[in-house]
Order: C-alpha cells, then sequence, then structure tokens
C-alpha cells in the first residue's frame, strides 16, 4: 500500500497519511507512522512484533491509539498493537502530535494516533493480494466492498505467517571465547495473524448516520526465548473482539448543531504457555489473562459563530482485567 502525508494549517500538530491501495507490500501501521516526524516507533522484534510509540520525546503510556474510534491501550496492556495491523486494511492515519481534538474524550489529553478502517464506495469494488518474503513470509488479503443509495457495507480478511528462522552468531553464552561461536537460526519464532472484519454505514437521511464496525484479531506466536537458550515449546496467543456502533447527527434543532455517539467494547484473552520452563526461572507456566473494555462517548458541536465553536463531550469508560495461573 502506498501513502501520502498531508499537514494541517499547524503543520506542527498533526499529520494525515491517506493510504492509496495498489498492491500489497509488507508494511504495517507501525511502518507508515514511523515516517512521521517527531514519531519513534521501538521495535521488540520483527516488523509485526510488540511496538512502544513515542511522539515529540513522550512515553508510550501518554499516546492514545484509536481504531476506529476504539481505544488501542489498555491498563492491562494486553491486545493488539500497530505492529499487528496491516495498512492494507487501512483508509487512513491521523497523528496529533500534542493536543488532540476533544471527540476522543478525556483520555486523550496527551498526542493521539487515530486510525480508520477502509470504507465501501459507490458500486462493487474488490481488491486481492497475495505476497512471499524473507523467512518463509505469506501475506494473504482481500477486500469486497459494495456501496449503495444509503448504505455501504466492507468487508475484508488479512493472513500472515511467518516462520521468523533469522540467522544470528550465537556466543554459545560465553562472549568472551569465540571459539566456540557458531551461525544458527532462530528457533520457535513462528507467528501468524488472522484479522477478518466489516464495517457497515446506513444513512436514514442526509443528517442522520449509523456506523458499525467489527473487528477480529488471533494471533499465535513462539516465544524463541535468549541467544542461547532457545525455547522449543513456548507460546503466546491473543484473542480478541473489538466492535464500535457511532450514531450522528448533524442539523439538531438548527444548522449549527451536530453530534456524535459512540459505543465501544473490546475483549481480549491472551494466553502463555511454558510446558517445559524454558523461559524465566525454569518453572513451567500456563497463564490466561482476560480483559474485557467498555466504554461510550457522547461528543456536541455547535456553530455558535464562525469564527468561534463550543464543543462539549460526554465519556466513560469501563474496564476489568481477570488473570488465571492454571498451575
Amino acid at each position: 500500500s502506498e501513502s501520502k502525508s498531508s499537514k494541517n494549517p499547524d503543520e506542527s500538530s498533526s499529520t494525515t497519511i491517506t493510504i492509496q491501495e495498489t498492491k500489497p507490500k509488507f508494511k504495517s501501521a507501525a511502518d507508515l507512522i514511523d515516517q512521521v516526524a517527531g514519531v519513534h516507533i521501538q521495535h521488540y522484534g520483527g516488523s509485526e512484533s510488540s511496538t512502544a510509540v513515542s511522539i515529540r520525546g513522550s512515553n508510550s503510556n501518554q499516546v492514545n491509539i484509536f481504531l476506529d474510534g476504539v481505544p488501542l491501550e489498555t491498563s492491562s496492556g494486553e491486545g493488539i498493537g500497530l505492529g499487528d495491523l496491516s495498512s492494507s486494511g487501512l483508509r487512513k492515519i491521523q497523528v496529533y502530535k500534542s493536543q488532540a481534538p476533544s471527540e476522543f474524550g478525556f483520555t486523550s489529553m496527551g498526542p493521539v494516533i487515530s486510525l480508520s478502517s477502509l470504507q465501501a464506495e459507490k458500486g462493487l469494488k474488490q481488491h486481492y493480494g497475495l505476497a512471499y518474503g524473507s523467512f518463509q513470509t505469506w501475506d494473504v488479503s482481500t477486500q469486497i466492498g459494495y456501496g449503495g443509495e444509503n448504505y455501504h457495507l466492507m468487508g475484508g480478511l488479512k493472513y500472515g505467517r511467518t516462520k521468523g528462522s533469522v540467522s544470528f552468531l550465537d556466543n554459545n553464552g560465553t562472549p568472551l571465547n569465540a571459539s566456540d561461536d557458531s551461525q544458527v537460526s532462530r528457533q520457535n519464532n513462528h507467528k501468524s495473524t488472522l484479522h477478518p472484519y466489516i464495517k457497515w454505514q446506513y444513512d436514514f437521511d442526509q443528517d442522520y448516520h449509523l456506523e458499525l464496525t467489527q473487528h477480529f484479531f488471533r494471533i499465535d506466536s513462539g516465544v524463541p526465548g535468549l541467544q542461547s537458550f532457545q525455547s522449543q515449546t513456548a507460546s503466546r496467543d491473543l484473542t480478541e473482539w473489538m466492535s464500535h456502533v457511532k450514531l450522528s447527527r448533524e442539523n439538531i434543532f438548527t444548522d449549527k448543531m451536530s453530534y456524535e455517539n459512540t459505543v465501544f467494547w473490546r475483549v481480549v484473552k491472551s494466553q502463555f504457555s511454558d510446558p517445559n520452563g524454558e523461559i524465566g526461572l525454569g518453572a513451567a507456566q500456563d497463564n490466561d489473562n482476560l480483559t474485557v473494555l467498555f466504554g461510550d462517548r457522547f461528543h456536541l458541536v455547535s456553530n455558535i459563530h464562525k469564527r468561534f465553536k463550543l464543543t462539549q463531550t460526554a465519556a466513560y469508560t469501563f474496564e476489568s482485567f481477570s488473570p488465571k495461573d492454571y498451575l
């Protein structure tokens, strides 16, 4: 996917990346955002690994990330990240480097990254992609959309898999003795990502709109361990449901008022298994963590004057975290 960046009149405060679908490439949302001035992304592994985002020197806890208006940050740290999101399923990315618009709620007092998924255009549109890369990496994607008179429906599926068998120099745990060094391949470094999604938009009339999105993520990955002590069986898996419903209306009472109400929820289940105790202190581990996030944001805009706009936002967020240890 190719991208074009544009800046608002205040060039230092925000950047919009508009993504154009041409042919499949191994680019995640993190790869595109990392090209924005003032943004630094730290990868903990390969291109689809966990990431930490810093904007203008901020730490990752101060950066709020949204996908279709749903916050990706959780108190537990569980859930999908920018490295897991393929750019092929996105329409645009907005990066607010300082103060974000109020419609993101009270949690967005610092920098904000907002990702918007593809939406259907008029008529029937289809896109299919297949790509292959190093380390036995496959990427398959498809999007089908249809736009009618008063509704738009978009569905997509992205599947990626890599063996991750990168070669590296193993010092055998003796960094001062080069005689026992050898070139080996990273083991148990595989990862597969499945991401189907659907977006439905309905226009009751020219002022009244309804939008529904549903994302599902399934990530299965091995945990390779340390350089000289590679694991063979440790794994980390993630299953996530993410949904949002947005109701918006313009011209309320007068042509100078509009509102948006967004209800969102996430259910995230992460699983870590190390039956042979190859990671950590040598004891076997089998942990499941369940995170449930629910929220509602109401945003009212009153254009009182051509030079003066009043915005009011009310937000509620609930999050629960339930860890479980089976050993």
